[in-house]
């Protein structure tokens, strides 16, 4: 059943005149994966992102996850800056093993983008992906959130919900490289391995997520993973 689109404030969401409905089939409820796209500000009234999903991680916490605009993203990045590199004590999804392996990966984004920032500065590495995120950051009802690296299943429902995100987003007409107006190879922030060794997953333009070399150039999207 479609559902009216909302904005941070709760109002219906119009673009161009017409009410924007949804084809999302949860209930939005907090446990829900789905929810129905809503436009999120900061406190400063400024809209920086939608709302487009939940997050459960394997100790049963829950996230609202936030997609920042357009603006936020950086189209040209690479996981890591070596690419016989491995972060320790990440796991290791294997996509030739179980071709929906990241319904089990639990791990938020906020838990990957550290461990790889810590595993690049312990060995003089850099992960201008994971960088770029983090430069992100917004106050939301007195607290500050910095922007993280989604894990594959948050960029996964971010390519479902595509078009209608970037309808709501109105800096995506601006900023023409970090859009979606045209398919685009997105980074994840696990960790793979599949044809070769030292790879990470991204979600590319045929709409398959697969595994690449980390010193790849990809479009990063930041996101905001918020309690609910």
């Amino acid at each position: 059943m479609p559902k009216v689109q909302t904005n941070g404030s709760g109002s219906v969401y119009t673009v161009n005149g017409s009410i924007l409905l949804t084809n999302d089939s949860g209930e939005g409820g907090s446990g829900t994966r789905d929810v129905t796209l809503t436009r999120i500000s900061d406190d400063n009234n400024n809209e920086i992102g939608t709302w487009y999903m939940n997050f459960e991680d394997g100790s049963g916490n829950i996230f609202k996850v936030v997609l920042l605009d357009a603006q936020y993203r950086n189209d040209s990045t690479q996981w890591c800056s070596d690419d016989s590199a491995s972060v320790t004590n990440m796991p290791i999804y294997n996509s030739s093993y179980n071709l929906w392996w990241y319904d089990d990966a639990k791990e938020t984004a906020t838990y990957n983008t550290q461990l790889i920032l810590d595993f690049c500065t312990a060995n003089n590495y850099t992960s201008s992906a994971c960088t770029h995120c983090r430069s992100q950051s917004f106050t939301i009802n007195g607290t500050t959130y910095y922007g993280q690296l989604p894990n594959a299943r948050e960029v996964f429902d971010l390519w479902r919900h595509r078009t209608n995100i970037e309808l709501m987003d109105t800096t995506a007409s601006s900023y023409s490289g970090t859009n979606f107006s045209e398919a685009r190879d997105i980074w994840t922030s696990n960790q793979g391995e599949y044809f070769f060794n030292n790879s990470a997953y991204g979600l590319f333009s045929s709409g398959d997520i697969n595994s690449n070399f980390i010193t790849s150039n990809h479009l990063t999207c930041p996101v905001l993973e918020i309690p609910a």
